[in-house]
């Protein structure tokens, strides 16, 4: 069966996926560093990386007839601890930009 990653990261959920048995055909990652990182650990060479933002990614080229898995780690900054301790942040989730995905 295939899989497509999104909001891949570094790949960590990847690594569970492909792990089952699942070809993964396509990680989807706006971040650059961690675009780069995909590439560098691909777990196939026919991976595809795409370092876009999800809502410019037209997703046309993997419409098939057959299931697909879809993993996905949603940006998880606005909603993470981690922006109390952050200093001069708007803490309003409704504000925050990576929470808005049109």
């Amino acid at each position: 069966m295939k899989c497509m990653s999104l909001f891949s990261a570094g790949g960590g959920l990847d690594v569970g996926a492909v792990d089952t048995g699942v070809q993964l055909v396509a990680c989807i990652e706006n971040d650059r560093d961690a675009a780069m990182t995909l590439r560098l650990n691909r777990h196939r060479p026919d991976t595809q990386v795409v370092e876009k933002d999800i809502q410019q990614v037209d997703f046309a080229e993997w419409r098939t007839s057959e299931p697909m898995i879809v993993t996905g780690g949603p940006p998880c900054q606005p909603f993470s601890k981690n922006g109390y301790w952050v200093k001069n942040v708007n803490r309003l989730i409704e504000s925050d930009p990576r929470n808005m995905l049109g």
